[in-house]
């Protein structure tokens, strides 16, 4: 999958501004080594909190939906071809490890 958004992982940050009581939740990119990137600004509602979560979440949520898309195509695929024993064996080894890394993803959202 390329990427055409900014890379994550992003994380929503509460600021309050110099000389201001009132702040604001931005969506910031970590990955420059000179500090975050920041990739929108959540104005004021009445789900703020949750939305600004959400926003974060998304390149993490991206990269588990695709893993999770590839691993099925991959599974589909000894199925398909007849390969019951090696289908087995893949899922064994692997589905373990796409549903926690859905889970994290859907959890961060939810935070």
């Amino acid at each position: 999958m390329e990427t055409k958004h900014t890379p994550g992982p992003w994380a929503a940050e509460f600021v309050i501004p110099q000389h201001s009581a009132d702040g604001y939740w931005q969506i910031q990119a970590s990955q420059k080594p000179d500090g975050a990137l920041v990739v929108a600004d959540v104005a004021e509602c009445p789900e703020i909190d949750e939305n600004a979560r959400l926003i974060a979440a998304a390149p993490d949520l991206l990269a588990a939906l695709d893993e999770t898309a590839d691993a099925l195509a991959e599974f589909g695929k000894l199925v398909q071809d007849g390969a019951f024993d090696a289908a087995e064996d893949w899922a064994d080894a692997n589905v373990v490890l796409i549903v926690d890394r859905a889970r994290a993803a859907i959890a961060k959202a939810g935070q």
